[in-house]
């Protein structure tokens, strides 16, 4: 078995005809351009042929279809490129594999498992991210990982503390909240003992 690299990065996939995927993101290039950035990893190996059919969600028209890279050996690849909408559409969009049933032997866990054949499932909604991609004449594929590398890591949540709304003081480190009238004069604070700020 494979490392499920997709599931450590904190990317949790789909999975349709032996192949899991991960809708990482769509990013405006300028107008109605934006480049698509989509990650994969075998489930079973041999890896069936399968495609990659990226539509607009909303109209269900499909916008590109491009084959899925390979994927032999356990790697894991990120695939980015770059497609035009129509001036009206939003750039609410959606991927999905079509291919056969895999007939291999299973290389990496089941995730989510979709069957194809039938076409029931809808399809995955990638999240528009803020600022402008360089534009892309042709499709990049990076190698995210292939075996004996070490597995990425899900990156570490950054926390930003808020202060609560209301007459309360609030510890920034242990997240207490208690009445302003009662903990106004207070050094510290009475769950941590942390100074208050």
């Amino acid at each position: 078995m494979f490392e499920d690299v997709l599931d450590a990065m904190g990317m949790t996939p789909r999975e349709f005809a032996g192949v899991h995927v991960h809708f990482e993101s769509v990013q405006r290039v300028d107008g109605p351009r934006f480049v698509v950035s989509v990650l994969f990893q075998a489930a079973f190996e041999p890896v069936p042929k399968t495609k990659l059919v990226v539509s607009q969600a909303l109209s269900q028209r499909v916008l590109e279809t491009r084959d899925v890279p390979s994927l032999e050996g356990g790697r894991v690849v990120r695939m980015r490129f770059q497609l035009k909408l129509d001036a009206q559409e939003e750039p609410v969009l959606a991927v999905r594999l079509d291919g056969e049933k895999p007939r291999g032997r299973r290389v990496r866990p089941a995730w989510k498992l979709h069957d194809v054949a039938e076409g029931t499932e809808p399809p995955m909604r990638g999240p528009l991210i803020e600022g402008t991609a360089k534009p892309l004449s042709e499709a990049l594929f990076d190698l995210v990982w292939r075996p004996g590398q070490l597995v990425p890591q899900k990156p570490a949540p950054v926390l930003k503390p808020v202060a609560p709304i209301g007459p309360v003081r609030w510890c920034r480190w242990c997240g207490f909240e208690g009445p302003r009238a009662e903990y106004e004069r207070a050094r510290e604070c009475p769950q941590c003992a942390e100074p208050w700020v």
